[in-house]
């Protein structure tokens, strides 16, 4: 009979859980592995951010110029409070103003995207954040509508970079360019 006592107690003693040392041990381990993962994990969440940002330009760009040829007149795409990070409208200007305003047909509104994308214009004429696409599908400074508008447009948040690269007929190219280099 005292065996089986014993064996009952120490069978009860073995089923009570993890002690505080084992439970302090698992949390260190985990604690360690969140650390290690969280840097790749925050390059994930920003390349994301930045493809979908350059991705939703390079549409509202496309947008523009179809419409353009479509509708035979000028189409802007023109960022809000000229500030590309506020977002940006593609319009048809009536008043001729850059500005999205009453009485122009407004053909799409983006919103700001994230806090923390950084867009840089490095188009030929730099004055105002606008594209402009004239009815034969090229796109045009605002002075001239002989003048086209072209060069790299370019988003970055964090360390993730895509570029959009428009030629001088004004077609659009998406591209990432190579670590360490600021070309496609």
């Amino acid at each position: 009979m005292l065996a089986v006592t014993a064996m009952m107690d120490a069978a009860q003693t073995e089923s009570g859980g993890f002690t505080l040392v084992e439970l302090m041990v698992v949390v260190a381990v985990v604690a360690i592995l969140a650390g290690v993962a969280y840097p790749s994990m925050r390059d994930v969440v920003d390349a994301r951010r930045v493809r979908v940002a350059a991705a939703e330009f390079m549409t509202a760009i496309q947008l523009a110029r179809s419409e353009a040829i479509h509708r035979g007149e000028r189409v802007d795409l023109a960022a809000i409070d000229n500030d590309w990070r506020n977002g940006w409208t593609v319009f048809v200007d009536r008043n001729r103003n850059r500005i999205a305003d009453a009485g122009d047909d407004i053909l799409l509104r983006q919103p700001a995207m994230s806090g923390l994308l950084q867009i840089e214009s490095g188009l030929l004429d730099r004055s105002l954040h606008y594209l402009a696409y004239h009815p034969t599908g090229r796109s045009r400074t605002d002075a001239s509508p002989q003048q086209p508008q072209f060069g790299t447009l370019r988003f970055r948040v964090g360390g993730q970079r895509r570029h959009i690269v428009l030629n001088m007929l004004g077609r659009p190219r998406l591209c990432t360019p190579a670590a360490g280099s600021d070309s496609c």
